[in-house]
């Protein structure tokens, strides 16, 4: 049916794709970092995700066997670490948790 596809419903599919970008995205740059050596990554990706990030990090943890699947990141695990936010002030160059 052409037409009814709501705001509310692309807001549902979007933020879902964001994070298979991200996962695609790390299996794209270890697999580039790996393939030269010879490397197969098995032990655990870790990816900091900082709260403003607009990335929900349980999300990629369960797009990541997905993308990864039949690439050298395919026995890898994905690990998430949050932080703080930090504000930076660029007038005066300080920097602090908000």
């Amino acid at each position: 049916m052409r037409g009814t596809c709501s705001m509310r419903t692309l807001q549902h599919w979007i933020k879902p794709m964001r994070e298979l970008a991200v996962c695609q995205s790390v299996v794209d740059q270890v697999s580039a970092i790996a393939a030269p050596r010879g490397d197969r990554p098995d032990g655990r990706i870790t990816l900091r995700i900082r709260p403003l990030a607009g990335v929900e990090p349980a999300l990629p943890c369960a797009a990541f066997p997905l993308v990864a699947a039949g690439t050298l990141c395919e026995n890898a695990h994905l690990g998430i670490e949050g932080g703080p936010v930090r504000m930076h002030c660029p007038p005066c160059d300080a920097t602090s948790g908000a």
